[in-house]
């Protein structure tokens, strides 16, 4: 070195504080007679182990993340030995089973049911695996608890130091198989129902244009889905209302539904047809489309016009009825008024001659005579009162009625007081219950009442004291009066006749009456909107029920109450107020 100038290298072993021994390098450069001399000692190797150790760091880099990444993993992870035995479960395949690591790592992967149903058994797939390949396929696996579950795998091999292993990646596809298959249940319904609805149905596209119709569509509008798909209602003059039409259009492009819109389209013939047309839009795939459902209603019009012009063709006819019933009401009124005096003026000539002759001394002398007079008089006393019920029994119908709420049994005490007024020498025990109040004519009512209790007196005058009970009871929105007595009854196979008029069931000769007035209440009750019906049996009395509309506030109770109870509405009395029912005659 000290024979010229330049570098030179020359190798040593260096010795550490420690007492350790590493080879070096020693540089050494001349500068020069007047520089002297640069020395530079290096560490042998030092370069490339500082690479590997760089490379080594960025492994273990590597690696952390990998294993961070294993951990945190949304899909279940598995690595197996060759033979299935479980080695690494990450946290996701332990949520996912239901098993804890331990128990995993006790168990192979055949154990999980992976492999059952599957077409290639777990050795032959390994040997595929073999070959390099990456396997994909639908499985199912059977948790800790028995659930079954779907799921997807990716399988691969990986070769390591210490062996073979297979890396599984699952996915738990259960939910969303489901969530396909009901949507694939659900399209299948919808393409069923549209195919066979009877209702014509096409499938508008966001831009206006037909893209399906079902059958009914195709025969409504006798187009072919060839000359339909790809081209819009307008294209095809569906509208005959072209209000209509911009409305259909506007509600599309605005993504509106409509229901039951009535409108004029026209077929493919240029035939008319009145129909009512409902769309909803939706989505599918990310497209919008339109569905449009048409009801025929050409017919429906066409029975509402026949019903309208039957309508009018009634209204006319029962203006024609009507004026012919105010015709015969005024003929009515005539013939009452010609019965009222051109009947009685005889009827009175009779009586005043019959009792001016019976005051002749000859005919006072003849007993024979007198009895015929008798006779004479009383017939013609029946016929002025037959009259007078006859005409009281047309009146009955031709009153207009002033309806109002009415307390009967004010009305009965009334009634009772004046009957045993005019009856002093009666033994009549009078029993009234408790009676509503009604909605009624009060004149038309007073009637029903006298009638049927100067029945029940006339009917009792055998018994030595006679029993006359007026009650009541609830039937549904009416109520029921009962008028009982104990007199001499009648026969239940003639109960029908009671109400007819002239219809009686005893002679004159043992209770006095015209055969009017049980028609004139069943009449007056009718036109309340009840009805009149008797129960009797001979030698045991008889009892008349009549029904009656509620009065006016107690209805409005009952109505509210009939909307929560809606069974048929029986009559219902106090045990003590019943009379015997042996045909359930009460029931309404």
């Amino acid at each position: 070195m000290a024979a010229g100038s330049g570098s030179h290298r020359f190798p040593f072993k260096a010795q550490v504080s420690q007492g350790d021994l590493y080879a070096a390098a020693l540089a050494c450069l001349a500068l020069g007679a007047a520089g002297g001399y640069w020395f530079a000692a290096r560490r042998a190797g030092t370069r490339a182990a500082d690479e590997r150790r760089m490379r080594d760091i960025e492994l273990e880099r590597f690696a952390e993340q990998l294993a961070a990444a294993y951990a945190a993993s949304p899909v279940a992870i598995f690595l197996t030995a060759e033979d299935g035995r479980i080695t690494e479960a990450n946290d996701t395949a332990v949520a996912m089973t239901g098993y804890s690591r331990a128990e995993l790592l006790a168990r192979s992967i055949q154990q999980l049911g992976f492999w059952r149903g599957q077409p290639e058994s777990y050795e032959q797939l390994v040997v595929r695996l073999l070959k390099g390949r990456v396997l994909h396929r639908l499985a199912a696996f059977e948790r800790r608890d028995g659930a079954r579950r779907d799921a997807e795998l990716s399988i691969t091999l990986i070769n390591r130091d210490d062996g073979r292993y297979l890396l599984y990646m699952v996915e738990d596809v259960t939910e969303q198989r489901r969530q396909s298959a009901a949507l694939r249940e659900s399209e299948e319904r919808f393409a069923k129902m549209f195919e066979i609805s009877p209702n014509p149905i096409a499938l508008i596209a966001e831009d206006g244009r037909i893209v399906e119709a079902n059958p009914a569509f195709l025969e409504a509008s006798q187009y072919g889905m060839e000359e339909l798909r790809g081209r819009t209602t307008e294209e095809i003059s569906m509208w005959a209302d072209t209000g209509s039409a911009e409305r259909f259009r506007r509600d599309v492009a605005q993504q509106r539904d409509a229901q039951n819109v009535e409108t004029v389209l026209r077929r493919k013939n240029g035939e008319l047809a009145h129909c009512q047309i409902s769309w909803s839009g939706f989505e599918s795939s990310g497209r919008r489309y339109t569905l449009l459902i048409v009801t025929d209603i050409t017919e429906l019009k066409r029975r509402s016009a026949e019903v309208d012009r039957l309508n009018a063709s009634l209204e006319k006819m029962v203006q024609a009825r009507t004026a012919q019933l105010q015709m015969a009401n005024r003929e009515l009124e005539a013939f009452s008024y010609s019965v009222s005096h051109d009947l009685r003026a005889p009827l009175r000539h009779i009586s005043g001659f019959a009792s001016l002759l019976g005051e002749r001394p000859s005919v006072q002398e003849d007993a024979e005579a007198q009895r015929l007079i008798g006779v004479v008089t009383r017939a013609a006393g029946r016929m002025a009162a037959l009259i007078d019920d006859l005409l009281a029994f047309s009146r009955v119908s031709r009153l207009q009625m002033e309806t109002q709420d009415v307390p009967l049994g004010e009305l009965v005490r009334d009634i009772v007081q004046e009957f045993n007024l005019a009856s002093p020498d009666r033994q009549v025990r009078w029993i009234v219950h408790e009676l509503p109040v009604v909605h009624g004519d009060r004149q038309l009512l007073r009637a029903v009442l006298v009638n049927l209790l100067d029945n029940a007196l006339k009917y009792t005058r055998p018994r030595a004291t006679a029993v006359i009970e007026v009650g009541s009871g609830e039937a549904g929105d009416m109520v029921a009066v009962y008028v009982r007595d104990n007199g001499v009854g009648f026969d239940m196979q003639y109960a029908e006749k009671l109400f007819g008029v002239f219809q009686r069931l005893h002679s004159q000769e043992e209770f006095e009456g015209t055969g009017v007035g049980l028609a004139n209440v069943q009449r007056i009750v009718e036109r309340h909107g009840g009805r009149v019906w008797a129960q009797g049996e001979p030698g045991k009395g008889a009892t008349f029920w009549f029904t009656l509309p509620r009065a006016q506030a107690a209805q409005s109770r009952v109505s509210a109450a009939a909307r929560n109870v809606p069974e048929k509405p029986v009559l219902q009395m106090q045990e003590s107020m019943a009379p015997s029912d042996p045909e359930g005659r009460y029931k309404l």
